[in-house]
Order: C-alpha cells, then structure tokens, then sequence
C-alpha cells in the first residue's frame, strides 16, 4: 500500500470527485427535498483509500479538503466540475424530483511516474470535458445519468455513467444510501488508459493491445451519512467497482501489478451553510 496526501492536479481529479460525490450526495441532496434551511454549501474533509490508478492493484491514501455548492441561482459546483440546472422541477407532493443540465469538468489523466507498473506507457494529460446530467428521483429510488466528451487535448474520449440507488433513513440521524454503477466509454478513452500501442510495447513490460468502446465498468456502493448536528454531518462508504470488456482484458490490468476488482473506501466530515 502507498500512502500519501494528494495534492497535486493530475493524481488528485478522481479522488476529489468521487470523495466529494459522496459527501454531498449524502448531505446537500436533502435539499431536493423541498424543505426549507436545508444547507447548499459544504465545506468539509475527507480521506479516501483507493487504486492508483483504474485498473491497480496498489492502494493510495487521499486525504482532502473540499468545498460544493448545491443550487445556488441554479448552479452546482463540486471540486472539479461545474454545471446548471436547466431543468429543475418536482411534484407538488414531493413524488418525484428532476434536474437535467450541462456541465463542465477537469478530465482526469495519468502520469508514468505515478506507478512503477505504469513506466513506458507515457502520459495521459488533463484536459477538459463536456457534456450532461439528468437526475431523477421517483420516490425512494434515485437515477442518474452523465455523459460527457474531452474536448481539450486530454484523452480525447467520452464516458456515460449510470447510477441506480436510494436512500433509507434507519432513524432521524442515520441513512443507508445503496447504488448500482455503470460505465461506458469511447475508444479514445479505452485507448488512452487501457490500450497499449506498438510503440508503448517497445517501452514497457507490456504487448500491444487494442482496447475498444463499450462498457468498462460495473459497480456497487453501500454508504451511511450520520447527522451529528442541524449542520456538521459525518459520511462513510465503501464500493467495489468491476472492470469489464475490453478494460478487463487489458494487459496493464491482467499484469502483476494490475486487477479487475477495484475497492474504494471513504469518510468524510462537513459542515453545512445555508445561501
């Protein structure tokens, strides 16, 4: 296991989103609940134990400060991503909920000096991405979708995450939030993280190999957010994310210092405002 404090840009993208997902998933999303004073700004920390990068078997620990904002004038703001509410409506009688808009965000890239296991692979640079929401909440049960497209010199490709879950409160404090994940993307993505080219082969420990579009994950989520006050809220959760297609199949995954079967532990603490 390797332990550090990630701060920097290129190793730090994924972990910042998905710490933070979780905790305001956990916490400002009550506020789609219609009720009044529920906070929209958290600011909060959390640490993270989580592959190095998608398809390690070596655990990095993130230990991370953040700041979101939850609809404010119709915008979200989440530590490396930016969208808008374009579609925000509900029931009257709370039945169903759904919010649907673009959104801009850092793409998350990789750097060969991040792992040994990863030398003569090169570089997978940062760039940008754009694309949509849709979030949509029938009762209990919470559906999400994103897509999104690279647009600025990064890895050029495009994903579309699915998310199926709820949230049940257990009592007034403590809610189970269970998910089901999914990924698909683009053949530049699969090329750039799990592709090895004839030139990268020459480079590396590994064959070449030609990854192709389709869907590369599949995963599951447990999460557990306790209310330790009107504003300060604690969130723990764990999730086991599958590799599949052609990621799965991909010799930086199938090698010694790879596996299919990716786990990611959090907890966070936050305190909420009201804007």
């Amino acid at each position: 296991m390797k332990i550090s404090k990630m701060w920097g840009v290129r190793s730090t993208a994924i972990s910042v989103a998905t710490l933070t997902t979780l905790i305001v998933s956990a916490s400002v999303a009550h506020a789609d609940e219609g009720r009044p004073g529920q906070p929209n700004l958290l600011v909060g920390i959390g640490a993270m134990a989580s592959p190095i990068y998608e398809g390690s078997d070596d655990t990095e620990i993130s230990v991370l400060p953040f700041v979101a904002l939850n609809d404010f004038y119709g915008f979200n703001f989440r530590p490396i991503q930016l969208s808008y509410n374009l579609i925000d409506t509900k029931a009257s009688n709370g039945g169903w909920a759904l919010r649907a808009g673009p959104t801009v965000s850092l793409a998350t890239g990789r750097d060969q000096d991040d792992d040994g296991d990863l030398r003569g692979l090169g570089d997978v640079d940062t760039g940008v991405m754009t694309g949509g929401f849709v979030d949509a909440r029938l009762g209990p049960v919470m559906l999400g979708v994103d897509a999104a497209q690279e647009v600025a010199d990064g890895h050029g490709g495009a994903l579309v995450g699915l998310s199926l879950g709820t949230r049940l409160p257990l009592n007034k404090k403590l809610f189970f939030m269970p998910k089901v994940t999914g990924t698909w993307a683009s053949d530049d993505y699969m090329e750039s993280f799990f592709g090895v080219t004839a030139a990268q082969a020459t480079t590396s420990n590994y064959a070449a190999y030609d990854a192709n579009a389709g869907f590369k994950d599949v995963g599951v989520e447990a999460a557990l957010r306790y209310g330790l006050s009107d504003t300060w809220s604690f969130t723990w959760s764990v999730s086991y994310t599958r590799l599949v297609g052609d990621a799965a199949d991909s010799p930086i995954v199938t090698g010694p210092g790879g596996t299919r079967d990716q786990v990611t532990g959090r907890i966070g603490i936050a305190r909420g405002f009201t804007l």
